[in-house]
């Protein structure tokens, strides 16, 4: 691709790790395939290339892999929040994979948001729609405009779908066939019991469903979330009392599991 991801925007502390330490980056910067790139809790930071943009909020951290020669681009997201927005046409593949849940672009503007701890991810699509897969078990599901795809950790959770208008059936990542037509008959047919987990999932997106379907860009987004009057800009350098300790120095460890990477199946 003959664009790159540029930082068009900053606000706070952002790093990228380079060199074996965490360095700070500044706006233009332009990012190098697989680096990982990391806010501060207050920060937040825009990287674009053309028309896309991926818009990455406080205490995030992220890495951008783009495939010489093919016009595929995986985000890897460790943690945090962010939110996509990219045009089908001009992408043959484009997908955010999290813990426990894989986002595959079909013309979008969508938010993922995953826990520290693994414990939890959720998609918010705001425009179009996108190919939500679950990546342990295995099955995907097209999430529209004003719905909200969900999943906790635990051998008793699923993908909980809500908000706005009907939800589209379960299909085989492996067969692309349709597997069930609700969450209920998912469970059923992979025999999985509606445990306490899956029952406190199913609360908080009955609660949520009303605020997905009429929610604002910013809605539904978490603690983490900044107001759009908090648009990054040039102005208040960090200190490098927010810069990343040793501590959170990348490891495979924490890093998506190849697993979770989109099939060929669903690239289309």
């Amino acid at each position: 691709m003959a664009e790159q991801w540029t930082a068009s925007k900053l606000r706070g502390a952002v790093f990228v790790y380079s060199g074996a330490e965490w360095q700070q980056i500044f706006r233009g910067y332009v990012v190098d395939s697989s680096s990982a790139i990391q806010t501060a809790p207050n920060a937040r930071a825009v990287f674009t290339r053309g028309k896309e943009s991926i818009d990455v909020r406080g205490d995030t951290r992220i890495r951008i892999k783009d495939r010489v020669g093919a016009l595929s681009t995986i985000v890897e997201q460790d943690f945090g929040e962010i939110t996509v927005d990219v045009e089908r046409k001009n992408v043959q593949h484009f997908a955010v994979q999290a813990p426990l849940l894989t986002a595959v672009v079909k013309g979008t503007k969508f938010t993922v948001i995953a826990s520290r701890e693994g414990a939890a991810a959720q998609v918010l699509v705001r425009r179009g729609r996108v190919e939500v897969q679950d990546t342990e078990l295995k099955v995907k599901i097209d999430v529209k405009a004003g719905q909200k795809a969900q999943r906790s950790a635990g051998i008793n959770a699923i993908v909980e779908v809500s908000g706005r208008g009907k939800v589209e059936p379960f299909i085989s990542m492996a067969s692309n066939i349709p597997l069930a037509s609700s969450g209920s008959e998912l469970r059923e047919k992979l025999g999985i019991e509606a445990g306490a987990g899956a029952a406190n999932a199913q609360g908080d997106n009955a609660g949520s469903a009303a605020q997905v379907a009429g929610a604002p860009e910013n809605a539904g987004s978490g603690a983490s979330s900044a107001s759009d009057a908090g648009q990054p800009s040039d102005a208040g350098k960090p200190s490098d009392a927010s810069k990343p300790s040793d501590a959170s120095k990348p490891s495979d460890a924490g890093k998506p599991s190849d697993a979770g990477k989109p099939s060929g199946a669903g690239s289309r």
